[in-house]
């Protein structure tokens, strides 16, 4: 097996791959930032850290929200790219009212917003992708791992940045963050339809049809046992004396392997299958939050922990947007990636945020091990899942 380490995607003249790559660039650009030191922000500006968890929560609670609304204007006015550029200019605006906000109350409400406009738009941006991909959706992650970069240069550039700068540049930061993505929008393609006349059905109804309610209910899991390494990892680190160069270095790890992962994902999915490879990577997943919470002090274990990041993410996230594609057909793929994205990564990730920022006073060690459980939990559901689907299909050849 010949192995190359460029995007085998870049041989099809036809895709409009770097104009689609450069959104998921910026987007996950954003995203390098918000997550590893908004936390560290908010503690800088004097928050508790069961404020912080709320915070974190409303971060991804508007993704409940926020898609069904996008969803819904897609719907009536068919074109999703100017959706989308509505919400990053919406998202731009908003990003300079950070730099006056001290309080709880109202840096809650601006996160909730951005996170509205900015992180809404994901569903449409993960649907047009695949429309463009059609046959080839498997090489999905080979697009998908600009975002990764973008976060990898985000985080590690930051977390040096940080050391010689103060972290109340944190809103200004944002803001030219947010204004490159909303250059990059201004290239995005339109969509490309199969030509598949399918019915538009509701999100009941196409939740139903798919079959997928054991799948997302999997992912709902697995993304509530991800709520203490989204919203408390790098205070967890600082607490263990670790410095803030360390930290990024740590996120870049894992970020690394993440892009290592999308590049190759393709070829394990023709192997062993999406729902294989998913149940493999939810395990490890399990794995990954015993090690962060006992071997925090051992910094190989630890780098090890992170290295579990490509099944944990890229792994994943390839196999349910695979699944996705398998499950739903043509313009109610958008409704499957709305449901992935507000259930499972909104709801999940929140309920997540706000439990770990409650079991953070019994200890921080203790609530990573109950991620941990969780994640077991996901993955027996989703094995469940797999058995059940495959008997379905036995009996309709």
């Amino acid at each position: 097996m010949k192995i190359t380490f460029y995007p085998s995607l870049l041989k099809e003249q036809s895709l409009p791959y770097w104009r689609l790559s450069s959104v998921y660039f910026f987007n996950c650009l954003i995203l390098g930032l918000v997550l590893p030191y908004w936390g560290i922000y908010l503690d800088f500006i004097g928050l508790t850290s069961s404020q912080i968890g709320i915070s974190s929560a409303l971060l991804l609670m508007s993704n409940i929200i926020a898609p069904f609304f996008w969803d819904k204007l897609n719907n009536r006015f068919e074109n999703s790219i100017k959706i989308i550029k509505i919400g990053i200019l919406l998202a731009f605006i908003w990003s300079f009212t950070l730099f006056d906000l001290h309080t709880f109350l109202s840096t809650s409400l601006f996160i909730l917003f951005l996170s509205f406009c900015w992180q809404g738009i994901n569903p449409l941006l993960e649907s047009l992708t695949l429309s463009h991909l059609g046959h080839l959706s498997s090489h999905y992650g080979q697009i998908r791992l600009w975002g990764s970069i973008g976060f990898v240069v985000s985080v590690s550039g930051l977390g040096l940045a940080f050391e010689y700068i103060a972290i109340d540049n944190f809103p200004i930061i944002l803001s030219c963050f947010i204004f490159f993505m909303l250059i990059s929008t201004q290239m995005l393609p339109g969509r490309a339809y199969s030509g598949e006349k399918a019915q538009t059905l509701g999100f009941l109804s196409t939740l139903k049809a798919s079959g997928c309610v054991g799948l997302f209910t999997a992912i709902f899991f697995a993304q509530i046992s991800q709520g203490a390494y989204i919203g408390f990892f790098s205070l967890y680190l600082q607490e263990h004396d670790i410095g803030m160069g360390a930290i990024g270095n740590l996120w870049s790890v894992a970020v690394i392997a993440e892009v290592i992962m999308f590049l190759f994902s393709y070829r394990l999915i023709s192997n062993f299958g999406a729902d294989r490879l998913l149940i493999f990577s939810l395990l490890i997943t399990a794995i990954r939050w015993v090690f962060v919470a006992l071997f925090v002090e051992l910094l190989p274990l630890l780098f090890i922990a992170q290295l579990f990041h490509a099944f944990t993410f890229s792994a994943t996230h390839s196999s349910v947007i695979e699944l996705i594609r398998q499950q739903f057909t043509d313009k109610n793929q958008d409704k499957g990636m709305v449901i992935y994205c507000t259930v499972c990564l909104g709801g999940g990730t929140a309920i997540g945020s706000v439990l770990s920022g409650y079991l953070w006073q019994q200890g921080s060690s203790k609530t990573f091990m109950v991620s941990a459980v969780i994640a077991v939990i996901s993955v027996l559901i989703a094995s469940y899942w797999v058995k059940q689907r495959n008997t379905i299909e036995k009996h309709l050849q």
